[in-house]
């Protein structure tokens, strides 16, 4: 009888044991999620598909993989969805918050889903990425942000319409001829831009935004109309992720920008410094090397201006 009892309090203690262990388990698991995949997932946790995949430019100047729609977004540190497409994936909640001011400064809350698997109509396969839903204009659609971007490399050919996803650290082949941006946090691209000789700190590299080559504050801006004066300046709307204003676009007939020439340069002031999707547009490839936090842009043959 003893042994029975024996038996029958090991069995129940095993059974508690084993409810313990999942509990910490669970809690362990969602707090790991938490943690690591959206404070600190940057290339760790996030998994991408290599290879080549087609691209377009949208109406708006977004990068859009061909037959998904999904657009790349550096300027965002999270991938977003619109609720549409949030509808076509089993979603878990991380129960937590973030907070997201886009290009004209407005700021709004958004919960976070987590997704084992994100797979494209392109084929493109992305693992374990934490999303959040976009109420958004009419400009903005679905995109990948930086802590996709910053899982692999990759060389955009703008001239070809194609994107080569590789594996961070395998070696590239870049010109020395081609105009390298450098900067530190994985999931905040801020780089340094040069003026002629204006220096200005602090500015995001946003494939997401587009219309215009750069968004600068008014101080910058001040600092540029003291040497160079815009042929023309013209009002235009500005839509960012959840909101939309008016704002001042000053068009320069040529502008010395990183010790290069260029022609018709649109600046945008706003409430940040970003270097815009229509830059980048200029050159025949831009390589993004997570690996190194470096962006290289060049052409296939030196352009003059």
């Amino acid at each position: 009888m003893r042994r029975w009892f024996r038996f029958l309090w090991t069995g129940v203690a095993v059974f508690y044991a084993l409810v313990l262990f999942a509990g910490i388990f669970v809690c362990g698991k969602r707090y790991f999620l938490d943690k690591y995949v959206y404070l600190y997932g940057n290339g760790t946790l996030v998994q991408v598909s290599y290879g080549r995949y087609g691209f377009h430019i949208s109406s708006y100047g977004d990068l859009v993989l061909d037959k998904s729609g999904l657009s790349m977004d550096s300027g965002c540190s999270s991938s977003f969805l619109m609720p549409d497409s949030l509808k076509q994936f089993r979603l878990i909640d991380l129960k937590a918050v973030i907070k997201m001011k886009d290009a004209n400064g407005q700021i709004r809350d958004y919960p976070l889903y987590y997704l084992r698997n994100l797979q494209t109509a392109d084929g493109f396969k992305v693992k374990n990425v934490v999303v959040f839903p976009c109420y958004s204009t009419d400009s903005v659609t679905s995109s990948l942000g930086m802590d996709v971007i910053s899982a692999a490399n990759w060389h955009f050919c703008f001239k070809d319409s194609c994107m080569d996803v590789i594996r961070r650290g395998r070696a590239y082949q870049i010109p020395e001829r081609a105009l390298c941006f450098s900067y530190e946090r994985t999931k905040n691209p801020k780089t340094v831009l040069n003026v002629d000789d204006i220096r200005i700190d602090g500015c995001l590299l946003d494939m997401g935004m587009s219309d215009w080559d750069f968004c600068l504050t008014d101080s910058a801006i001040s600092n540029i109309l003291q040497k160079d004066v815009p042929n023309d300046s013209v009002e235009e709307n500005s839509y960012g992720l959840n909101s939309a204003a008016t704002t001042i676009v000053y068009q320069f007939d040529s502008l010395n920008v990183m010790s290069k020439m260029f022609a018709d340069v649109r600046i945008r002031k706003g409430v940040g410094n970003i270097i815009g999707m229509d830059f980048f547009r200029r050159f025949d490839h831009m390589f993004w090397d997570s690996g190194s936090k470096k962006v290289y842009l060049w052409d296939d043959v030196e352009k003059n201006l």
